[in-house]
């Protein structure tokens, strides 16, 4: 006598592909969020709209070292980023 459940083939299976992953762009998208949520915070932090944040971030130095990949700051958290763009380049607000 046959049980309940058959023995499947492989055949009935689906397969799974492993999607080809571009890490240059994959950076690229991770670097554009960051600095999407830094300009955030610091219009939230200093009372600005997003285009006077945008504005400020893209002339300082922090954004220059983002976009040059120095120091491991991409790994920070932005809010501290933003924090710590106001301390350290005052002269840009």
């Amino acid at each position: 006598r046959r049980g309940r459940f058959q023995r499947l083939s492989s055949s009935h299976f689906m397969k799974w592909e492993v999607p080809v992953v571009d890490h240059a762009e994959l950076r690229r998208l991770c670097r554009e969020k960051q600095e999407a949520a830094i300009v955030s915070c610091l219009a939230s932090l200093k009372g600005l709209s997003l285009d006077q944040a945008l504005s400020l971030y893209y002339r300082s130095a922090l954004a220059r070292q983002i976009n040059e990949g120095k120091y491991g700051i991409d790994n920070l958290d932005p809010a501290y980023l933003a924090e710590d763009l106001i301390e350290n380049e005052p002269d840009l607000f």
